[in-house]
């Protein structure tokens, strides 16, 4: 990983989300992302999705973390960008895409939505996969937290912190982040600003699935150094 690129993850290039890495949808140009790119050594190339041609490019870091870019590209302009994070590390490089971060410079989200991978088991599994999502309208910009939940008595535990802020043995945690931005236009949309790179939906408000409402989460977001949140079992077994 060259000097640049820890910067980037360390500091954001000093340029608060949802811009990411200096880059923010609906101003920066097409051929300056492709420019820098190509720059730094990682290249990548435009694929023709559904809703236009995106300009895919990424790298894989020691410690088995990978980034990866997405740039929404259907003019001379980035009209929405995709920019995933695995093995986040909350506390240290990548500290400005944790929850408290987040919060701290966005404020409370005006939608918090969560999904959990369980179906119609028979019984339902002792972990499983897990998506919450904070939506802001007014940025245009959706940020997903995916990890694993584990069961504990009827209920599903998810943890918004990276897993070495977790005691040993306690699994769990945030295993990776996306963050997704549309250009001012696409705000009240969220499922626009995600169609270019790929699906949204299958998940509930968190008032019915945690009985927290976006105020809530951002009060404990601020006030507890590990956020854990529980979920029926129930409620997915249907």
């Amino acid at each position: 990983m060259t000097l640049e690129v820890d910067r980037l993850l360390r500091t954001n290039d000093e340029c608060p989300l949802p811009c990411v890495w200096g880059f923010r949808a609906g101003s920066s140009e097409s051929l300056a992302v492709q420019t820098f790119f190509t720059r730094i050594g990682w290249g990548g190339a435009p694929y023709d999705m559904p809703e236009g041609p995106v300009y895919f490019t990424g790298k894989d870091l020691p410690g088995s973390s990978s980034i990866r870019f997405g740039f929404f590209v259907p003019g001379d302009q980035v009209e929405a960008l995709s920019y995933a994070l695995t093995r986040p590390e909350f506390t240290g490089r990548d500290e400005v895409l944790s929850p408290r971060s987040v919060i701290e410079t966005l404020g409370a989200p005006d939608q918090v939505w969560v999904n959990l991978g369980v179906g119609l088991e028979i019984e339902a599994p002792l972990r499983a996969p897990f998506n919450v999502y904070l939506y802001y309208d007014d940025e245009a910009a959706l940020l997903q937290y995916n990890g694993v939940a584990t069961r504990l008595d009827g209920q599903y535990q998810m943890c918004l912190v990276d897993p070495n802020q977790l005691p040993a043995g306690d699994g769990g945690g945030v295993e990776s982040v996306s963050v997704y931005a549309g250009s001012g236009t696409w705000s009240g949309n969220p499922k626009k600003i995600v169609r270019p790179f790929g699906e949204f939906g299958g998940m509930m408000p968190s008032g019915e699935a945690v009985g927290a409402t976006p105020e809530d989460l951002y009060d404990r977001i601020l006030q507890e150094e590990t956020l854990c949140l529980t979920t029926p079992t129930a409620i997915w077994l249907r």
